[in-house]
Parts: C-alpha cells; sequence; structure tokens
C-alpha cells in the first residue's frame, strides 16, 4: 500500500520525500527530481504486486458495461481493402464505442506515460473521438490481418482488448500519418496544425508495418483506447522510430548491436555461434522489433516494459543479450538445432525478474562507447536535441543542472587555495594542460550533440556521488539513467 501511494504523489504533484546521506530528509520539488524517482522506483521495486488484481478488475467492470451498450459488429473481410468514405451511421457507432473514461487507467498506465514524456494536455479524447469518426484506412485489411493474432490464447487480453479496439487505434494512426504526409506538402490551417500536433516531426517513411499490433496491444491492456492512442505515437515516433524504418534499418542496427555486446561480455560464447552461422540477425530480429513481446506471457512482459520505459527503449539490446546469455549453457552444450533453442517461438516463458536482473549486470560491463551507440541507434536524428525523449521541462532542468555543477566548480577553484603555497613550473604546466585538455572535452561534446552532453553531465554526477560517499539510488547501480 506505501508503494502505490508513493507512485500516486509523484504521479500527482504531492509532497513526496527522498531520504540522502546522513539520514537527512529532503522534500522532492522540482519535475525533473520527481521524474528520477520515478524512474528509480520503476527499476528497483516495480509496480504493486497487486496491479494484476487491479487488471482484472477492470476487465469485469468493462465487460459487464460493454455487454448492456451497442457496439460495432466483429465481422472482418481479411482479403478487400477498405477504402470507402464511411456512412454516418457506422462513424457514430464506432465514436459511441471509444471508451474515453480515465476509469480504467491503471497505475502502471500513468506511470507508462510521465515515463514516455507524455504531458497531461497531450491526450484529447474529444480529438480522437473526431478522428476516430472518419473510418477505416486505406489498410485496414492488412490491419485485421495482424490484430486478430495478437496475443492470441491469453484470455485476460481477450477479455479487455477486444480486436475492434486494436485495429481501430491502428486505423486512426495509419489515418493521421496519411493526412500529415499529405498537408505537408501544402498550407496547413489552424486545425491541421492542431491535429497535427501529437505526430509532429514523423518521418516521411513511416507507414503502417507488420508488428505494429503486437506494439500497440500492451498499452490499451493498461489505459483508455485514447491514451494508448496518444502513448503508442509518442513511442513510435519519439522514442524508436527507426524500429519502422524501411528495411528495419534500426532493428538490424540493434541486431549488430547485440553481437558487439556478445562478443564483448562473452566471447566463447558468441564463437560457438558464430561458428555455426549464427547471429543476432537471426534470432533476435523479433526480440527487439516487439521489444519482447513476442515472447508470452503478457503480465510477465509488462514488468519488462515497466523497465525498458523508465532505461529507454534501447534497452532491449541489452535485454537480448541477457536472453541469449541466460541460454548459454544449453547452447553451449548442443552442436546443432541452436536456432530452436534460441528462436522465440520456443522459448521458455518469459521470466521479468531473472531477465531485468540479469540485463542490468551486464549493463554495467559494457564500455561508455558501445552504450553511447546503443542509446542512439532507435533515433533518426539522435544528435538533435528534439530527439531526446525526455519531457521539455526535464530537458531544461538538466541543462540548468549542468550550467550550476559549472558554476560552482569555478567558484570552489577560486575559493579553495592551493595545497601547497609554491608551486613548480612544472605543476603550474601541468594545471594549465589539464584546464586546456577540459575545455577542448567539453568542445567536442558539445559538437557530438545531446547525448554527448548528458554523458558528461552523468559522469559529473556520478564522481559527486563516490566523493560524496553516498550511494546511488537509480536502482541500476551508480549510472545514472540518462547515462545508459
Amino acid at each position: 500500500m506505501y508503494l502505490r501511494r508513493r507512485y500516486q504523489a509523484l504521479l500527482h504533484g504531492e509532497p513526496v520525500i527522498e531520504v540522502v546521506a546522513d539520514d537527512q530528509n529532503r522534500v522532492l520539488e522540482t519535475s525533473y527530481e520527481r521524474w528520477r524517482e520515478l524512474q528509480r522506483m520503476v527499476i528497483v521495486y516495480g509496480l504493486p504486486k497487486d496491479e494484476g488484481q487491479a487488471v482484472a478488475a477492470v476487465s469485469s467492470l468493462s465487460s459487464s458495461s460493454s455487454s448492456s451498450s451497442t457496439t460495432e459488429p466483429q465481422t472482418r473481410s481479411p482479403t478487400k481493402q477498405n477504402t470507402e468514405p464511411t456512412d454516418p451511421a457506422t462513424a457514430a457507432a464506432a465514436t459511441n464505442a471509444v471508451d474515453t473514461t480515465d476509469d480504467t487507467c491503471l497505475l502502471r498506465g500513468r506511470v507508462w506515460k510521465m515515463l514516455l514524456g507524455m504531458a497531461v494536455e497531450t491526450v484529447n479524447p474529444a480529438q480522437y473521438i473526431a478522428l476516430v469518426a472518419r473510418g477505416p484506412s486505406p489498410v485496414d485489411a492488412d490491419i485485421r490481418n495482424d490484430t486478430f493474432r495478437t496475443f492470441r490464447g491469453d484470455p485476460a487480453f481477450a477479455k479487455r482488448v477486444p480486436e475492434e479496439k486494436l485495429a481501430r487505434l491502428l486505423n486512426v494512426f495509419i489515418n493521421e500519418l496519411g493526412a500529415t504526409s499529405s498537408n505537408t506538402s501544402n498550407s496547413a490551417s489552424a486545425g491541421t496544425v492542431q491535429r497535427m500536433h501529437h505526430l509532429a516531426n514523423v518521418p516521411d517513411y513511416l507507414r503502417y508495418v507488420q508488428g505494429m499490433n503486437i506494439l500497440c496491444a500492451p498499452l490499451l491492456f493498461v489505459m483508455p483506447e485514447a491514451d494508448a492512442y496518444y502513448a503508442f505515437c509518442q513511442l513510435i515516433v519519439r522514442h524508436c522510430p527507426r524500429y519502422m524504418a524501411p528495411q528495419l534499418k534500426g532493428v538490424e542496427a540493434g541486431c549488430a548491436l547485440v553481437d558487439q555486446c556478445l562478443l564483448y561480455l562473452d566471447s566463447e560464447l558468441h564463437a560457438h555461434l558464430s561458428a555455426h552461422g549464427i547471429t543476432a540477425r537471426i534470432y533476435a530480429l523479433p526480440l527487439i522489433l516487439s521489444l519482447f513481446a513476442c515472447v508470452p506471457p503478457l503480465h510477465e512482459l509488462l514488468r519488462v516494459w515497466d523497465v525498458l520505459f523508465a532505461v529507454g527503449v534501447h534497452f532491449v539490446v541489452v535485454l537480448a543479450v541477457a536472453h541469449t546469455v541466460l541460454l548459454r549453457e544449453e547452447l553451449l552444450e548442443k552442436k546443432v538445432d541452436l536456432m530452436k533453442t534460441l528462436s522465440s517461438r520456443f522459448a521458455p516463458p518469459l521470466q521479468a525478474d531473472q531477465l531485468i536482473s540479469v540485463a542490468l549486470q551486464l549493463l554495467h560491463r559494457l564500455p561508455d562507447e558501445l552504450l553511447h551507440e546503443i542509446a542512439r541507434h532507435p533515433l533518426e536524428q539522435p544528435d538533435v536535441a528534439a530527439c531526446i525523449e525526455f519531457p521539455p521541462d526535464v530537458v531544461v532542468a538538466i541543462i540548468e543542472k549542468m550550467r550550476a555543477d559549472r558554476e560552482a566548480e569555478e567558484e570552489e577553484a577560486i575559493r579553495s587555495p592551493p595545497v601547497e603555497s609554491r608551486r613548480t613550473e612544472q605543476q603550474e604546466a601541468a594545471s594549465s594542460e589539464n584546464a586546456s585538455a577540459r575545455t577542448r572535452s567539453l568542445a567536442r561534446s558539445a559538437s557530438r550533440g545531446p547525448f554527448a552532453i548528458l554523458q558528461r553531465l552523468g559522469s559529473r554526477e556520478k564522481k559527486s556521488r563516490n566523493k560524496s560517499g553516498s550511494a546511488s539510488s537509480t536502482g541500476s547501480g551508480s549510472r545514472p539513467p540518462w547515462k545508459f
């Protein structure tokens, strides 16, 4: 109960106390501090254990209310593309079927929205209803060929997320992509700008690809339909746009990084797989593309996504490495059927806590250069500030903290007298050279873009904590979240 209350306080802006060094308490005041504390709690403690019971209760409530109301027919035409405009009666039925109340947004859904960087005003239920009324997209048949397979065999998901809801959301997303691309070349009216704000900076290549259904489904499971739509847009457009690029360029890059990590962490296992012609491109692609949603059960996947959103979507690469390492003994004993062991179809049931624990341990053993590449690979323009997934106020807070730290260091250097009253010429020369090196390092970081700057800030904070002797509270050791 205490854990749930603390989560609720962080989400609602209520006073939250943090225990710092020497048992001194302080109140988390800024949105940046509260966001960092939310990350720490998700990684260290997870969501309350009764969250699953809440899902069952809400599912029961939703099913009872839906049985007393008129919904859309559950028919499907898997072969015919639907490009005809929707008649008013059908549009009205679709609109009435949309659940816009926030009563079904679980604690997990609220946490996910905050970790994804969604502002409160981002969700606009009335706007979503208007988008639904436009009817199916030109790729409605392709969407429905995928949606009926989504988490098939999971009764909890089938009860809480009807196929029609999933198909409706994906159709709205594709319709908006088409409207965005067509209006980009023309002069956009004020209404168009309002309709497109949640898809700002969307890549031109973004189209419907097989697998979007599996990324959208868990969002619908933990939050209302309108909330899930805007969260899905945020996930695809801001956090992993290259995963949807032609030829899945981002996913391919993630697979290559899995191979590099495995070579660095376990050269024996890497050599064994390579000797049999097996690379991560063969076995890790579905894991990365689906963010592990292709491995059941769903309730374990939700815990994996908790940490994935807290650390960053790019963390899926390290999770894929951990998945392979957990199969190490079985793989090294085999010379045949290695792919059957590695295939997600034959994988053992997902054990979230074990997978996360191993992944966080492996994370600390990777070099910073490799971590830097992992953090960049899902993004289209990682050196552009707009691509940073943090909420805008958090980015501003990070920049202000950098300035404050730099000013504090300069003031400390002025106030602190030298240890020795006399310094030799060699010491003076060395000090001057170190200062020049620091200046050049800062200049290089600035030229490499936001990720390099955030990394330097993470290193600075890490050194400060080590000097004060205070333990880190990030949940993944002393490495702050933005360092990865």
